[in-house]
């Protein structure tokens, strides 16, 4: 007896985790700290160029500028008759040489990692010791900061003309961070917050927190900087009062509708109350069910159907819909990702999607 054979073609669907972002949610409160930083209050770079002494056969090999600095090493330790022609730079590299002071700043005396990176032809700077160098700083005059020197070591063998030397350099100066500015310290908000309604916030969280009696310290003098005024009490000594108010917690404003696609990772992410009006999309990856052969439906086995459309309008109301209704959709119909994609810029385009759409 022939028995109907049921062949079902689907396709894979991609996991989204815009799913859950784009879930509605209460106001949350995050920390000023977690929101912005303090002016003054950044890394800084130190460099240097100096030669990594030691190869095994790995070095700059014939380079007539590893020679020349190599020479003029020699010649800084009395090898007067050092010239090109006495020294081979098969054993030694040229290297660029970088550390970065933390936000905190460094005392004299602190160590910090040090980063080398090959400037010729070096094929590897293992087994190497940098030779000792003057770090400076990005000033246009040039002061020493710290001295460096010490072991290679590579962090990735797939690259083995950079590495790093672990507490090569020494401090010989003191780096410290100024926050304070004229009894006032500002708050500079990450661009990612950088907007009029979280500036307004933070203020406001502060002089309700700080000043609920007397004038304002706090205001926004645009979507990126809050400036505060340190109270005449604790100008001396105003780390308590930047503690505090790094500590506020600030209830955030609703979030921008934003939707930013990264195509390479695979992932949709969706911020804020993103919304779509009324629209009906049709694409080619949806499931598709055929039944060979085709048998007269019977109201036990009714003949099965999938439409390869998606219509966007939940319940029949003329309303607007949310992006969370998009992701519902998608994965309903097991939307693949690049068709996601692409149905998202379509509806973009066709000027039904309120939101900015930003494709990293």
């Amino acid at each position: 007896m022939h028995r109907p054979k049921l062949t079902t073609r689907t396709t894979t669907a991609a996991a989204l985790l815009a799913a859950l972002l784009a879930a509605p949610s209460a106001a949350r409160a995050v920390n000023v700290r977690d929101l912005c930083h303090l002016q003054g209050a950044r890394e800084n770079q130190l460099m240097a160029v100096s030669l990594v002494v030691g190869l095994d056969g790995t070095g700059d090999g014939k380079s007539l500028e590893t020679a020349r600095s190599l020479a003029y090493l020699m010649q800084q330790f009395g090898h007067d008759a050092a010239t090109l022609r006495d020294v081979s730079p098969a054993n030694v590299a040229l290297v660029m040489v970088t550390a970065t002071v933390p936000a905190c700043g460094a005392r004299e005396g602190v160590k910090l990692d040090v980063r080398v990176s090959s400037l010729n032809g070096a094929k590897s700077l293992s087994g190497g010791r940098l030779v000792q160098c003057q770090m400076l700083g990005p000033m246009a005059t040039p002061v020493v900061y710290a001295l460096a020197a010490g072991d290679v070591v590579l962090e990735d063998p797939d690259n083995p003309t950079a590495g790093i030397v672990k507490g090569g350099a020494v401090m010989e100066r003191d780096v410290l961070s100024e926050v304070v500015a004229g009894g006032r310290i500002t708050l500079v908000l990450d661009s990612d917050h950088a907007t009029w309604a979280v500036a307004s916030s933070i203020a406001r969280i502060i002089n309700e927190a700080e000043a609920p009696l007397g004038g304002p310290l706090a205001r926004a003098e645009g979507p990126s900087h809050v400036v505060v005024r340190v109270p005449a009490a604790e100008t001396h000594d105003p780390a308590d009062f930047i503690a505090r108010v790094l500590d506020l917690p600030v209830l955030m404003p609703d979030l921008k509708a934003r939707i930013v696609i990264n195509r390479r990772t695979g992932t949709i992410v969706i911020t804020g109350d993103v919304q779509i009006d009324p629209v009906t999309f049709t694409q080619r990856g949806l499931t598709i069910q055929v039944v060979d052969p085709q048998l007269p439906p019977t109201p036990a086995a009714p003949r099965v159907s999938t439409e390869r459309f998606g219509l966007l309008d939940p319940a029949g109301r003329a309303g607007r819909t949310t992006a969370r209704e998009l992701t519902d959709a998608f994965n309903q119909l097991q939307v693949p990702i690049d068709d996601q994609i692409a149905v998202i810029w379509a509806i973009k385009r066709a000027g039904l999607l309120h939101a900015e759409v930003v494709e990293e």
